[in-house]
């Protein structure tokens, strides 16, 4: 059986074997997003869960951030070095390893490093919130 060696977490940055460049590449996933969109209401907690296994949203996805060029400011050299420091830090990914986010685990699966979500995660476990099918990806 594959190892699991690493575990991530929600808004953590990550990065990949196929970037060319140094992009920020952080990570989603649905149950951080429902606990802050319902504020402690249960309720409104369990309505969230209920309308992601509806429209079979994905449990954890990968977020690229855009990017855009800027002229000189002041500052500017310190922020890049700040960037360059936190992709060199950023948890390398591989594809086909198994990962752990949220008590779940997952196969990571490189799609294309030009698109807004070049990582996808296709569940390996069932827990008790069941968001995606693992065949339709």
């Amino acid at each position: 059986m594959e190892s699991i060696v690493k575990e991530l977490k929600d808004n953590q940055q990550v990065r990949t074997e196929m970037d060319k460049y140094s992009p920020v590449i952080t990570i989603g996933t649905v149950k951080a997003f429902i606990k802050k969109m319902a504020k402690g209401d249960l309720v409104k907690e369990q309505e969230l869960i209920d309308r992601c296994n509806k429209r079979r949203e994905n449990a954890v996805w990968s977020n690229k951030h855009g990017t855009c060029l800027t002229a000189d400011y002041a500052g500017k050299a310190e922020d890049m070095e700040k960037k360059r420091e936190a992709y060199k830090n950023a948890i390398l990914l591989i594809d086909g390893e198994l990962v752990k986010v949220d008590g779940e685990i997952y196969k990571v699966k490189y799609t294309n490093p030009r698109v807004s979500d070049p990582i996808h995660f296709i569940p390996h476990t069932r827990g008790e919130v069941d968001f995606r099918k693992e065949d339709k990806i």
